[in-house]
């Protein structure tokens, strides 16, 4: 039994039900009471309302906007004439989180649901479930043609195994910097200004990969997949005649539940031995603040060493030149390799400089090194000869 409140005619809410396709008008057994008229009118629909139960006898009833129905009187002797008869009760109202502590109705149910928004996403969860241990914790979740649909929030897996063998970036000179490529199954991420090549250093990670039988993935803030295509072929990168070796999924920053794209991403990862996750740092932006957004990014490196995946982040610093931030600190500190590619000034001439700045459980080159940009992708130079400040994007001649 549906019963509906001055907040929606059933004939309306009928109406919105029929675009969703769990929704049967006919189906039996399914019955509804219109208790608005009533309402408007003052007349009290208690008497209506429990007469309708027990002429139906449902398993189930809801009762949408039950303040508006019931007094603080008579719902105490409801809700226990509900449980004495067996029937599960389901009620809905409007309350802020502040109001919903206060208010007395919570010592009444046996369940709490708290469907709520924030900047534009929805979210549930379950404040209160009687006699069971639940997690407090707000869901994502959507609006869907089959109805609500919550999505999982995963936590970090556990990891129990890491290799020792070392795999190439795509960049011979690189990875000697690097000791010889990075370790198989780590996380690099790749800092930047604007036009460094850090999506190019990306394209040629994955390239190296498809080019020997690994199959990569792309994962794009920005990007869409025909604009990646047709700037890898621009270096050569003909991924769209690989055999299906590199897959590309976009994702809107702007419209991202991260809980959602999680799911996505895992339920992608199927073969796949490398991952780009390029333009992190415009979903940042996005999200600023979000520890949400934090965890997710933590979870999804996590997932990516757990099923034995080699990945690198692109993000973009800040400034172009100058002092610099690479990116939020409890980022920094989860990923195993940072590389940083720069511009810089040197004799009123704009080059670019690459640098590891930290590579877990390996020696690394520490020199800062020029490199440029060709048809062929990026050629890492020899270092800057008697420079320094060069971090700094505006370089001297060292003294002697």
């Amino acid at each position: 039994l549906f019963v509906a409140g001055v907040s929606e005619p059933i004939a309306s809410l009928n109406r919105h039900l029929s675009t969703f396709s769990f929704f049967d008008p006919d189906i039996e057994g399914m019955h509804f009471l219109d208790v608005g008229d009533l309402l408007l009118r003052r007349e009290d629909v208690m008497d209506v309302l429990t007469e309708e139960i027990e002429s139906i006898k449902p398993d189930r009833v809801v009762i949408d906007s039950f303040l508006n129905i019931a007094g603080k009187g008579f719902m105490y002797d409801f809700v226990s004439y509900m449980k004495q008869s067996d029937i599960l009760l389901f009620i809905t109202d409007t309350f802020t989180r502040e109001e919903m502590d206060r208010h007395y109705i919570t010592s009444l149910v046996d369940g709490i649901i708290y469907l709520s928004s924030d900047d534009g996403r929805r979210y549930v969860s379950a404040l209160k479930m009687r006699g069971q241990n639940i997690s407090t914790k707000r869901h994502s979740f959507r609006f869907t043609d089959a109805g609500i649909k919550v999505f999982p929030r995963m936590k970090p897996d556990a990891i129990t195994a890491v290799s020792n063998r070392r795999i190439s970036l795509g960049v011979g000179s690189i990875d000697r910097m690097m000791g010889g490529g990075v370790f198989e199954g780590d996380s690099t991420l790749v800092a930047g200004g604007p036009g460094t090549g850090k999506t190019l250093l990306g394209l040629q990670f994955i390239h190296e990969g498809a080019a020997h039988g690994k199959k990569g993935l792309i994962i794009s803030f920005e990007e869409f997949s025909p604009e990646i295509l047709r700037n890898a072929r621009h270096f050569g990168f003909d991924f769209e005649s690989m055999d299906d070796m590199v897959r590309i999924i976009h994702v809107c920053r702007t419209d991202m539940i991260p809980d959602e794209q999680m799911l996505l991403i895992k339920n992608e990862l199927k073969d796949i031995k490398r991952v780009v996750v390029d333009g992190f740092s415009s979903c940042i932006s996005v999200h600023s603040g979000s520890t949400e957004f934090k965890n997710w990014l933590l979870t999804l490196i996590s997932l990516f060493k757990s099923e034995g995946v080699t990945s690198l982040i692109t993000s973009e610093i800040r400034s172009l030149l100058g002092p610099f931030e690479i990116t939020d600190p409890e980022i920094s500190f989860v990923v195993d390799n940072i590389i940083l590619m720069k511009h810089v000034e040197v004799a009123s001439e704009m080059k670019k400089a690459i640098y590891v700045m930290k590579m877990k459980g390996s020696q690394h080159d520490r020199e800062i090194r020029q490199f440029t940009i060709t048809g062929k992708g990026i050629e890492v130079e020899a270092k800057f000869k008697r420079r320094e400040g060069l971090l700094s994007g505006i370089s001297t001649e060292e003294c002697e």
